[in-house]
């Protein structure tokens, strides 16, 4: 049974150096469905100030989380960029 919320989340991570699609872009967000399934990814690097995903703008705050996980960590968080649990 599926859950009737809008409540957005997304995985962050800080790609390790060896994991990176180009050498600047050090952070992947994915867009998660409600069952925790990357609808969409996407990565950014230092300065990107926006991420538009399927449609969809990924909220800054969500940028910056991704910004402040050590290298090779990742977490799950809301539009806010708080860490939420997983699914």
């Amino acid at each position: 049974m599926e859950m009737a919320t809008d409540r957005k989340v997304y995985f962050i991570l800080h790609l390790e150096e060896r994991d990176r699609y180009s050498s600047g872009m050090r952070y992947e967000i994915q867009l998660l469905d409600t069952y925790g399934q990357t609808i969409a990814r996407g990565c950014v690097d230092d300065q990107a100030n926006s991420l538009e995903l399927q449609g969809c703008s990924i909220p800054q705050p969500v940028i910056e989380a991704a910004r402040k996980q050590a290298i090779g960590n990742g977490d799950y968080v809301d539009e806010a960029g708080y860490s939420v649990s997983p699914f």
